[in-house]
């Protein structure tokens, strides 16, 4: 079933699906990235402004050193 929230940078309305529950999202108003809880219907900012950056943000090593965000 899905859920409802708001984007927490833009307050822009989302329809989120149950199977994306817990992962990164792009805001379609903003474009700015959030991730959604997956217990309770809330959304979380994240300091990601492209595709790139979610990629980097999310491998746990790159170039033999470990990013803490």
């Amino acid at each position: 079933m899905p859920f409802y929230l708001k984007c927490p940078h833009c307050q822009h309305p989302q329809v989120i699906p149950h199977a994306r529950r817990g992962r990164t999202r792009f805001c379609r108003q903003c474009g700015r990235a959030f991730m959604t809880s997956k217990v309770v219907n809330i959304a979380y900012p994240l300091p990601i402004a492209s595709m790139a950056e979610l990629h980097a943000h999310a491998s746990p090593r790159r170039n033999g050193r470990v990013l803490v965000a």
